[in-house]
């Protein structure tokens, strides 16, 4: 993780600048790349990934069969937001159970 941490701070939270680091840096690279580009894509958005790379890991996705569910990057980005929403308007009605 603090590799991960260091190569998103390094990059500027680049995405394209922080796979690329990840997997160079050696040892666990599909981890160290995956969490250092999560973090860049959650801060910098979807419009900073290069368009082939997330064509690429969503067909990669469809056709393994050592996945365990198929979804493309933007329905496990969707059903993400749509969960953290659900946390929040519960936070929320708890609060306001409080505030009476």
């Amino acid at each position: 993780v603090s590799v991960a941490l260091g190569i998103f701070k390094l990059t500027g939270a680049d995405p394209k600048a922080s796979t690329i680091a990840g997997v160079n840096w050696g040892r666990d690279t599909d981890c160290i790349a995956a969490m250092a580009a999560g973090l860049s894509g959650a801060l910098s958005g979807v419009g900073t990934i290069p368009a082939e790379w997330i064509a690429t890991v969503d067909t990669a996705t469809m056709a393994s069969a050592d996945t365990l569910y198929h979804r493309s990057i933007e329905e496990i980005a969707k059903g993400l937001y749509g969960a953290v929403r659900n946390n929040l308007a519960t936070l929320q009605q708890q609060i306001d159970s409080l505030e009476v």
